[in-house]
């Protein structure tokens, strides 16, 4: 490979390659073997459209055997705690999974995501089957052995079932007085009750910050949960014990928390479900496998470039990052289409390497990353991870294309 340019910092590991990802690949094997702690890459789906800045119309025992000389090379480019993402849609997904089993090993598949990437228009969808609105992305380890998982969270909406307060929570728990959440809201606003609340401020508007209420008291807010047979017999005769005493029975478990119930109800409070995302405290639950919450419209612009029908939402990208890397942990991309990946990579302060073939890494590629660099790129994720510029990259090319 042949250096262009460096732009940014004259020191930087970067690398924006411009070429077959074939030869790119063996080429980087000799010094990158080990090393890579994250692979995200989108190859063409083999859909049979084409595309402005891409074919995906492969016939498809060719398509098979581009992604058989490619998948060991990115294997061995993976440090032994490395994880590959291959995101793909149902044309050749199961091809795939095969494939990979037999590249990574099965005991290696770490999981299937299902992204919701987008909705039917109306009656104007025509098919023949149901509407298809999810792609997948295959998740493999190096070594399952090696691989830690760390749980993430992901903002969820109101919780209902949390609709009760401890008015006096500074009090010992045998005087505790639990109140409706929404009364308990309607009464500090100065109102007689919850429907006066809800005509002077609003129905949607008056729940909302009673919402925003619980989250800013969810040490004292809670729900009522029955308590099962199946549950450990210090509980179930503590839950025996309530349903004929007046007021919160308390059960301490050292190390756990303590268990309170209430008339033969459990009291779970929302303090445990309380996590802290993008600088801001919300109600959270632990990651799945289903990924609903990353919208696909509206990011035509991101990065300043478009890239219609192959461009992925930052935010995606932020997400199979920040759940395989830390800082300073090198990612790699090799079907970098309109450069997300690098530039997510960049703005979380993760060392990159990304390879495309097309004219579109200096149309689109070089310029989005140079605005990365300079911090001038403010779309994206570029707010909640706080970017304002720095770094930079080096420009390759390989042997035979274009400078």
């Amino acid at each position: 490979m042949t250096l262009v340019e460096t732009y940014g910092d004259p020191a930087t590991e970067n690398m924006l390659i411009h070429g077959d990802n074939l030869p790119a690949l063996q080429a980087l094997g000799r010094d990158y073997a080990g090393n890579i702690k994250c692979i995200y890459i989108d190859p063409p789906y083999n859909t049979g459209s084409s595309f402005e800045h891409y074919e995906d119309d492969i016939e498809h025992n060719v398509w098979l055997d581009q992604m058989a000389t490619r998948l060991p090379l990115l294997r061995g480019l993976l440090s032994p705690d490395g994880v590959i993402f291959v995101h793909i849609d149902d044309k050749e997904m199961a091809y795939l999974r095969v494939m990979m089993d037999g590249v990574f090993g099965r005991a290696n598949f770490l999981n299937t995501i299902v992204v919701k990437t987008s909705d039917p228009s109306g009656h104007k969808v025509v098919n023949p089957s149901p509407y298809a609105q999810t792609e997948y992305i295959l998740m493999y380890a190096k070594d399952r052995r090696s691989y830690a998982w760390f749980t993430q969270y992901v903002p969820t909406g109101n919780d209902i079932m949390y609709n009760k307060i401890v008015a006096n929570i500074e009090e010992d728990y045998s005087n505790w007085r639990v109140e409706s959440l929404a009364g308990h809201y309607a009464r500090l606003l100065g109102y007689s009750d919850i429907r006066s609340a809800k005509a002077a401020r609003g129905k949607l508007d008056f729940e909302a910050d009673t919402w925003a209420f619980a989250v800013r008291n969810a040490h004292r807010v809670c729900q009522l949960t029955a308590i099962s047979n199946l549950a450990g017999k210090a509980i179930v005769a503590l839950r025996e014990a309530s349903k004929n005493a007046p007021g919160v029975l308390r059960l301490a478990r050292p190390p756990l928390d303590d268990v309170y119930v209430l008339g033969g109800r459990q009291m779970y409070f929302l303090n445990a479900k309380i996590k802290t995302i993008d600088n801001a405290e919300v109600v959270a639950r632990p990651l799945t496998n289903l990924w609903t919450d990353i919208p696909f419209n509206g990011i035509s612009y991101e990065g300043d470039v478009i890239f219609k029908n192959g461009k992925k939402p930052e935010k995606l990208l932020r997400r199979c990052i920040e759940m395989s890397t830390a800082p300073g942990d090198r990612v790699l991309d090799c079907y970098l289409g309109s450069g997300t990946t690098a530039a997510v990579a960049h703005k979380l302060g993760r060392r990159w390497i990304g390879i495309e073939s097309g004219e579109h890494l200096l149309t689109h590629c070089l310029p989005r990353l140079r605005r990365v660099v300079d911090g001038t790129d403010e779309s994206g994720v570029t707010k909640v991870t706080a970017w304002r510029g720095g770094g930079g990259f080096r420009v390759y090319k390989t042997d035979g294309s274009p400078a």
